[in-house]
């Protein structure tokens, strides 16, 4: 908790100190990534030392490898003047499929405003067999930061680390709510259009 609240805080004084740090962007972005979705093994931790997450189910707790794609439109869709609407899809090799819907906003930072943060936050649905994670209920949460590097033709590469979960909105016959939730690294590459 203490982490979030620094890492808030950090962000909420860069905004005054930095006022320009929402520089204009106007190109649409394409987005695709390859990395690793569920890499704190949820349940696997719960089993092995008492780390708390969700409901246990390390059997069928497994990593896998995952592959993201992802669009963001044109800045003159922002909402509010910097929130950037962006649509994707996140699938695995264990059959999980999320397609969501969501919001970010593009911080940037140094000199030439080549740091890019984008925190973010989407809705969406989870689909498929799910042989890595059972996530207990179709309707997902994800919520993540993207710290990318933003070169002179606007091409950016970094990595997003994202976190998916019900909101405890899943039910289970035994444990009462479902929501274990999971983890994903990411490395991303964007190119503007």
């Amino acid at each position: 908790m203490r982490l979030i609240s620094r890492i808030l805080s950090s962000l909420l004084l860069s905004v005054i100190f930095f006022h320009d740090i929402l520089a204009k962007n106007l190109d649409s972005r394409l987005s695709i990534g390859a990395g690793y979705y569920n890499f704190l093994k949820n349940g696997y931790l719960e089993e092995q030392y008492g780390v708390p997450g969700g409901v246990f189910q390390s059997t069928n707790s497994r990593d896998s490898l995952a592959y993201n794609l992802e669009l963001y439109p044109s800045s003159k869709y922002k909402v509010f003047g910097f929130l950037q609407p962006n649509f994707g899809f996140i699938g695995t090799h264990q059959e999980s499929f999320y397609s969501y819907l969501g919001l970010g906003a593009d911080l940037y930072f140094g000199r030439k405003k080549n740091l890019v943060l984008y925190p973010n936050f989407a809705v969406g649905y989870m689909a498929g067999d799910q042989n890595d994670i059972q996530l207990g209920f179709p309707l997902e949460f994800k919520s993540g930061i993207d710290f990318l590097y933003r070169f002179r033709n606007e091409v950016r590469i970094g990595a997003g680390v994202y976190h998916i979960s019900n909101a405890a909105l899943g039910e289970h016959n035994t444990h009462g709510t479902r929501n274990p939730g999971t983890e994903i690294l990411m490395l991303k590459y964007q190119i503007p259009f």
